[in-house]
């Protein structure tokens, strides 16, 4: 797994060095309450499965950016997808900076660190999502050169009984 440059460990002129590091599971908590401040309502003993699981996946990754003096102010989850049809490619899963460490370049860094792990892994493409309504999300993606390629309706259906 390719490990962030010290220029992907995000020294942005306006703020205070970023260091990028691959997540470990004692992490869970920082991450936790960092999925919450995305609206998603999850239990400790649950991200900590979820977690768990993906850091023993080859095909996923996740790396968390910490500030001096803030401990892991973000995370970003890449993974590898493989279809029909279109080659294949990475995804930025997830993606969110503690909103009081904002535009210190964690954000930036998180996002250089999945491009690293989506050549590294030999794709060309590193793709990501964005609700709708985060247009703060939009405009941070298009200033690092990512593009708008469609929009679309995302559908879901609960099978089974998972009480």
């Amino acid at each position: 797994m390719a490990e962030p440059t010290q220029e992907q460990a995000g020294q942005d002129r306006r703020s205070r060095p970023v260091a990028v590091r691959p997540a470990i599971q004692s992490d869970a908590e920082a991450i936790a309450a960092l999925v919450r401040q995305l609206a998603f309502d999850i239990s400790l003993a649950d991200l900590c499965l979820q977690l768990a699981s993906i850091l023993d996946h080859p095909d996923h990754a996740v790396y968390v950016a910490t500030l001096p003096g803030t401990g892991v102010a973000g995370w970003v989850h890449v993974f590898s997808v493989l279809r029909l049809g279109p080659e294949p490619f990475a995804v930025m899963g997830g993606l969110v900076v503690d909103g009081a460490c904002r535009g210190h370049g964690a954000g930036r860094a998180l996002v250089a660190a999945a491009e690293s792990w989506t050549l590294a892994h030999g794709y060309r493409l590193l793709r990501a999502r964005s609700r709708s309504v985060r247009i703060e999300a939009h405009t941070f993606y298009e200033a690092l050169g990512y593009r708008r390629i469609k929009t679309q309706f995302a559908f879901e259906k609960a099978l089974g009984n998972h009480g």
